[in-house]
């Protein structure tokens, strides 16, 4: 069975819900983010993405192309890929801006510092590299972009 994230988007946020959007700009929509879904890259300032993060496994004993979680639900994925290895890790740049990725899995951390709840998504680039995509804040910059 597929885990599902409910989140709440504002109409204006959805490409359908654009046309939408000048009737209806205080309603909102909850849509379901899937393990398998898409995600695009969207709108960039500067010459990084301010929510989202690409690490890159540079060294490691798992075989990756054996994954060690439930890819179906991606449950499990955090563990077993940053458990242990060394990675490469830098700020998603801009010319990655309208290229589309896979969630491999959905995690809510609660943030040591604040208590506050951080839902993350984990988008697959390659087996060796992944993509953190701070939910929240990525959505808020309309960083990415659900693809239907």
């Amino acid at each position: 069975m597929k885990r599902i994230l409910p989140i709440l988007l504002l109409l204006a946020c959805t490409a359908p819900g654009a046309a939408l959007a000048q009737e209806a700009a205080n309603d909102s929509v909850e849509v379901d983010l899937q393990i398998g879904g898409l995600i695009e890259l969207a709108t960039c300032k500067g010459s990084t993405y301010a929510a989202l993060e690409m690490h890159r496994k540079s060294r490691t004993t798992l075989d990756l192309d054996k994954p060690g979680y439930d890819t179906l639900s991606g449950a499990g994925f955090f563990n077993w890929f940053f458990r242990e290895g060394d990675f490469d890790s830098q700020k998603v740049p801009c010319e990655m801006k309208g290229k589309t990725f896979p969630i491999i899995s959905m995690e809510s951390f609660t943030d040591r510092n604040t208590g506050a709840v951080r839902d993350v998504l984990f988008l697959r680039v390659d087996k060796y590299t992944v993509i953190w995509c701070e939910l929240g804040p990525a959505l808020d910059a309309d960083e990415i972009r659900i693809v239907p």
